[in-house]
C-alpha cells in the first residue's frame, strides 16, 4: 500500500510541475480522444495521449 501511494504521489508530483509550465487540450473525436500537451519550452515541443476504448497511446 506504502509503494502505491507513493508512486501516486510521485505521479501528482510530476504533473503539478508540469502544468505550470504548459498546458494540456483535449479533442473530443468521436472514435477516440486526443489529449495535447504543449511543454511551452524553447522548441514548442508536444506530446500526445491517444485515449481509446480499451487502450492508450502515448507519442512524444
Amino acid at each position: 500500500m506504502k509503494k502505491a501511494l507513493l508512486i501516486l504521489f510521485n505521479l501528482l508530483t510530476i504533473t503539478a510541475m508540469a502544468q505550470t509550465k504548459g498546458h494540456f487540450e483535449v479533442h473530443d473525436l468521436s472514435n477516440f480522444k486526443l489529449h495535447v500537451y504543449y511543454t511551452n519550452d524553447a522548441l514548442g515541443d508536444a506530446s500526445y495521449i491517444i485515449e481509446g476504448k480499451d487502450a492508450l497511446v502515448t507519442m512524444e
